[in-house]
């Protein structure tokens, strides 16, 4: 996923910024900075369009990942 589809992907999520973005998958602020930057990793990427696909929320995915 590259940038743009990146900061598109996480506006389409829910995450208010990237720094939310970043918490959300438990990483510090100048990694997400850099993903916004550069593009995620696979694994992100995976989630993202899971989530964007079925309408998740993040907090739905947190509750989900609590269960």
């Amino acid at each position: 996923m590259d940038r743009n589809q990146y900061r598109d992907a996480i506006k389409a999520c829910g995450f208010q910024t990237q720094g939310a973005a970043a918490a959300f998958f438990c990483v510090n602020a100048r990694t997400g900075r850099r993903w916004a930057e550069k593009g995620c990793p696979e694994p992100v990427a995976i989630l993202l369009r899971l989530m964007i696909r079925k309408k998740l929320n993040p907090k739905s995915v947190a509750r989900i990942a609590h269960e």
